[in-house]
């Protein structure tokens, strides 16, 4: 008899607990604030690396990622990860119900990062990166030897290219420098000289404006042909073959400022906002976009997205004046007091800062069923209190780095909950600008110069990627320039008023 009424007992529990079994495989729990039964949320972390130690409002938990947080009931959740030798990651997550929270490209950024030391060149005032990242061309103002060194990455080796005229008393170091597409020119401008330095047989550079017997207002040089630059003079564009030094004069009048591109030219006239298009011949002239709110402030400085199979009208293009004023084709943007600009490595989205702020450009497509062209969306992602030099982004995309006057920030782009700011690298040294730092941003490399007792440089090499986890052969660290800051990465936010 008691047997029977043991087992109808398990029998009757069993089915009066089976709705609580069920909802709590379905994931409700009980929500004592609320005081029903409530659907939770889910949090999923991944990190690069592993292993990372995961707190859950202050309370460590067992697991380590990559892990899934679940049953969690909606609502605020500080969540830190945490993994020796490194900066911790820290975030207030807001988990809602049958939905799951994704925390999965988080990288984790060591706090002793490793140098790696190049070479030690005795002289040179400023070194220019190749696009390909596998050559670098040093500038020496000195007038005891040679101006003009290349190393080439793959092998170290450094090579004398030649020397300026010691007549033309012509300084290098504030000279602005852009490659050939095949790499094997390099053109070296100020306003009072256009030097075309040959890579490969340095005895053949030449001074444009010895050549073709005036200096033009702007030089640029071709982007589908090594040999091949434009040139603008009086309102008219010519085109130059650096072999035959010979010029084509091109069917287009009364021009201010022009851009060469994988196709042709980008080019707009004096008083008018209408940018135009035409192939290398000056001929198929179209009208491509306008710039919003133009100041007419020439020559700009043009760059176009990474997407170079989209057809050339839907292409983004962004262009700065001199004056810090930022425009955007493909859909139109306009914003004043900007510093520079970088092209996100997917071309998706636009970086770009003034000496205290970052700012973030996304295009906003229309909604489904809604009518309207693209805008863009602009967001603010940090505000500083140490003026930033310079930005760049991650290859990884989800960071960005940013420079001081001595220092490296990440800082993740997620800011929703908090932001993540970790200062990678700190030198005793000022960074010596505008050219005596690189970026290699495809493979998320920082070079720059550090200066020794007189004369004496060093080239040395940061990676910021997530490769940063590979060791160098060879690698150096210098423990007198990875010295934690003292200024800790929260005194860096600006504050609000």
């Amino acid at each position: 008899m008691m047997r029977k009424i043991f087992f109808y007992s398990l029998v009757l529990l069993f089915f009066l607990l089976l709705p609580a079994i069920l909802l709590y495989a379905l994931g409700f729990r009980w929500d004592p604030d609320q005081r029903t039964l409530t659907r939770t949320g889910i949090v999923s972390i991944k990190t690069f690396p592993e292993k990372a130690y995961i707190y859950l409002n202050s309370k460590k938990l067992q697991q380590k990622t990559p892990h899934s947080l679940s049953g969690l009931l909606p609502g605020n959740y500080d969540i830190e990860l945490r993994l020796k030798g490194y900066w911790p990651y820290l975030k207030n997550v807001g988990v809602k119900a049958d939905h799951v929270t994704r925390l999965e490209n988080i990288l984790f950024f060591p706090k002793t990062p490793k140098i790696k030391s190049i070479l030690r060149p005795e002289r040179f005032d400023a070194f220019f990166l190749a696009p390909s990242g596998k050559k670098i061309i040093f500038l020496s103002d000195s007038i005891e030897e040679e101006n003009f060194y290349s190393l080439h990455l793959g092998d170290k080796t450094l090579r004398a290219l030649g020397e300026l005229p010691k007549d033309k008393n012509i300084l290098l170091k504030n000279a602005e420098v852009s490659w050939s597409t095949d790499e094997a020119v390099v053109l070296i401008q100020k306003p009072t000289f256009h030097y075309l330095l040959f890579v490969k047989k340095p005895s053949e550079s030449f001074f444009l404006e010895d050549v073709i017997g005036f200096a033009p207002e702007i030089v640029k040089l071709s982007r589908n042909n090594g040999y091949e630059l434009f040139y603008l003079n009086k309102g008219e564009v010519y085109r130059f073959n650096t072999k035959s030094k010979s010029s084509k004069k091109l069917p287009l009048k009364n021009i201010i400022d022009f851009e060469p591109t994988d196709f042709g030219l980008i080019w707009l006239k004096p008083d008018s906002a209408e940018v135009f298009r035409s192939d290398r011949n000056g001929k198929n002239i179209k009208q491509l976009s306008v710039l919003r709110s133009f100041q007419k402030l020439t020559p700009l400085k043009w760059q176009s997205s990474s997407k170079s199979l989209i057809p050339f009208e839907k292409r983004k293009w962004a262009a700065l004046d001199k004056e810090g004023n930022f425009y955007v084709l493909n859909p139109s943007f306009y914003h004043p007091a900007v510093k520079d600009f970088r092209f996100s490595p997917s071309g998706d989205e636009i970086l770009f800062w003034n000496d205290y702020e970052l700012w973030m450009l996304s295009e906003k497509m229309p909604e489904a069923g809604e009518s309207g062209s693209p805008k863009y969306e602009r967001r603010l992602i940090f505000e500083s209190e140490i003026p930033i030099q310079n930005a760049f982004w991650s290859p990884e995309e989800g960071y960005v780095f940013f420079l001081t006057h001595r220092k490296v920030y990440a800082l993740g782009l997620d800011t929703e909950g908090g932001v993540n700011l970790y200062p990678i690298y700190v030198s005793k040294d000022h960074f010596v600008w505008p050219h005596g730092w690189a970026i290699d941003e495809d493979e998320g490399l920082f070079y720059w110069i550090t200066k020794g007792p007189g004369q004496y440089h060093r080239l040395r090499v940061l990676r910021l990627s997530v490769n940063f986890l590979e060791p160098f052969v060879t690698q150096m660290v210098d423990q007198m320039e990875t010295i934690r800051s003292k200024i800790e990465p929260s005194q860096l936010l600006r504050k609000k008023k």
